[in-house]
Order: C-alpha cells, then structure tokens, then sequence
C-alpha cells in the first residue's frame, strides 16, 4: 500500500509515502530519504539496510522498501550531481523535522517564482540539518536508537552498518562511548523494560515480557533475567507485587 503526493518544482520533487512493501522509482537522479515513522527494510542492488524511526538515507538509485508495519517516509528527489550526498547524515529529533518537510509538501504547491524560491530555501534548510557535522555521532545515534527500540529485533550487524562500520569497529567504539558492549547495553534495555512490565502488570506471562524485549526465546530471556538480577523473572515479580500488597 502507497499513498504518495507529490509534484515537481524546478529539479526538485517531494514526496510523503506510507509503505509496507514498494519500489521507489523515480525519473531523478539522486534521493534524500527520511523515515518518520515505523521501520523497515531497504534493499539497494545487493546492499541491505535497515532503517528507524529518525534516520535519513542517502541514495543515486531506485530502492525497495519492506516494512512488517506500515512505515512513513518523506522522500526528496533531485536531478543535479554533488559531493554533499556523500556527507554523513545527523540524527536530528522528529518534532524537529517533520514540520520542516510538512512545510515543503505545503510549499511545492506554489507556481509563482517567490513560491519556487521559498520552496528551494525551505529544501536547502533541510539538508543543511540533516548535514550539520556537529550533530553527528554515529554511536550516540545507536544508542538512542537502542533505547528507544527495544522491543524490535535487529543485530549488532545492522546497527554497525547503519553507523558506516564494521562490526568489530562498531563495537570497539560503543565500548569506548559506554564503558560495555552494545550487546551488553542491549541487554540491560531489555531487563529495564522487563521489569517495567513486570512492576505494571501483575499477570503478565514470560512469554509475552520476552516478545515485547525483543527476544522469542522465553527460555533465553528467563536465563539471561536471572545472570542479571540473581533470580528468575517470575520471582522477581512476585516479590514485588508483595511489597506493593
């Protein structure tokens, strides 16, 4: 399913799509792509990348997106060549940008040259943002994105290569940032939010605490609460439900 506006002004053309499965084809040369919602998959000729919530990406070729939910991005198009699509891309906070590209679908419905100027100055303020080198930290990015996912499932792999690194190059650098591997944070996410649950519901299942951790393995999750904690998950809560009697 797709839904698309869009339209083109000068070399530049705007689009807001909702996707759970397409190809991203266009007539232009070049993309700017911005997910505001959801997550998914993009396949570029034999590259894979997955992509979140907040992440742009940058690509000079038609892409296939797949997402298990309905994922919304905002795409920018354009015809002209520049070394700039090459810069590393800042993570810059949603409430941020989506009124900036609300503002570009609202402005490419301009047809008069002071429209066109303003709809050219509004795209050059959005990827100025977006290329801003100050607001660049891949490893502050993942860890964000760790925090704010941990329900999700995904490997240390595709965070590494969402940050433009290798896994062990990833990893060494998280480790420097945080002190512990990304796994290890991972994992600690996982028993926050476990707990969380555990403290919210009293009759909440191992199971459904261990799906919404990001991990099938009830078994897996109940081990690696206990290394953790000391005691199994149901202990756990069943103590504290006591306390709170």
């Amino acid at each position: 399913m797709s839904i698309i506006n869009g339209i083109s002004l000068l070399d530049i053309q705007v689009f807001s799509q909702e996707i759970h499965s397409a190809d991203v084809n266009t007539d232009k040369k070049f993309m700017l792509l911005y997910v505001s919602a959801g997550s998914g998959l993009l396949t570029e000729g034999e590259k894979e990348t997955f992509l979140y919530e907040g992440m742009s990406y940058w690509s000079n070729q038609s892409v296939h997106i797949t997402s298990r939910e309905a994922m919304h991005v905002y795409i920018l198009f354009w015809d002209t060549q520049a070394k700039w699509t090459q810069l590393p891309l800042a993570q810059q906070p949603l409430l941020k940008l989506i009124p900036l590209w609300e503002d570009l679908l609202h402005l490419q419905q301009g047809s008069s040259f002071s429209e066109r100027c303003r709809f050219n100055a509004a795209a050059w303020n959005l990827i100025s943002l977006l290329t801003d080198d100050t607001s660049y930290d891949s490893i502050q990015e993942a860890i964000l994105f760790m925090k704010e996912n941990v329900s999700k499932v995904y490997t240390i792999a595709e965070l590494a290569t969402n940050a433009g690194m290798t896994p062990t190059s990833f990893t060494r650098a998280f480790k420097k940032k945080t002190g512990i591997s990304p796994k290890e944070f991972l994992n600690e996410q996982r028993i926050k939010l476990a707990k969380e649950l555990m403290q919210q519901h009293e009759n909440i299942t191992t199971k459904d605490i261990a799906l919404q951790v990001g991990l099938q393995d009830e078994f897996y999750f109940s081990r690696l609460f206990k290394k953790k904690e000391g005691i199994p998950p149901s202990v756990y809560m069943k103590k504290f439900h006591e306390r709170r009697a």
